[in-house]
């Protein structure tokens, strides 16, 4: 940790070898001390996606705020690896503006990214994004999908129960069970959502519900 290290590493961070600006933000990253932001900023700007994905992984592992608005840029770069390290970095921050940024990335072009972020929003339970991961629930995606039925379950909050229950006839065979054990992690605060789901208009949406009452039911009875 000693500073004249970093002193040192930052030089080399503008090294001509992209071999060694890579190893130096590596190293400052396992140094591990505020002045390691900077460097790690500055390496997200390189040309070469190898560095700026490894700038991308040191700063999350710092978690200092002090870079949100330069790994929110580096969520829209021209490569995929380094957006979606860019994503995962930013889950791991304590800072107000991430959950608007994660959620711009639930519409990237890549299947990676966006899964990437649905995790990301599960993980840190950001609320306010349900109505995003609500509309997510319709990726194009199967894996996207079936990420965003975990999320809403991690996050728990009760207006996802019957968007849940509408995508138990997902042509996907993963995402129908993603859906379902989703709703059955609500347990009891799921009965009213259900019992009322038993009114609806559709046939199929009132025959999950009985079956999902029936199994949260029973599983309630034997724990």
């Amino acid at each position: 940790r000693d500073p004249r290290a970093i002193r040192t590493l930052s030089q080399l961070v503008k090294d001509t070898s992209e071999k060694v600006r890579s190893a130096a933000i590596e190293a400052i990253g396992r140094i591990g001390t505020t002045a390691a932001v900077q460097p790690a900023i500055e390496a997200l700007k390189d040309s070469i996606e190898a560095v700026r994905a490894k700038a991308a992984q040191v700063l999350g592992g710092l978690r200092d705020t002090a870079a949100v608005e330069f790994l929110e840029k580096a969520t829209k770069d021209s490569s995929e690896l380094v957006r979606r390290l860019a994503v995962k970095a930013l889950a791991a921050m304590a800072d107000a503006r991430v959950p608007d940024i994660l959620v711009a990335a639930l519409a990237d072009k890549a299947e990676a990214v966006r899964c990437g972020a649905v995790e990301a929003l599960g993980t840190r339970k950001d609320r306010v994004a349900i109505p995003n991961l609500i509309k997510t629930l319709e990726d194009t995606a199967e894996a996207v999908r079936e990420k965003t039925a975990g999320a809403l379950a991690a996050i728990g909050d009760t207006q996802a129960i019957m968007p849940l229950l509408e995508r138990l006839d997902d042509p996907s065979p993963l995402v129908p069970l993603a859906c379902s054990e989703a709703i059955v992690s609500f347990k009891s605060r799921s009965y009213l959502v259900l019992i009322e789901a038993l009114k609806h208009a559709e046939e199929r949406i009132r025959r999950h519900a009985c079956d999902l009452l029936v199994r949260i039911g029973e599983e309630t009875l034997i724990h």
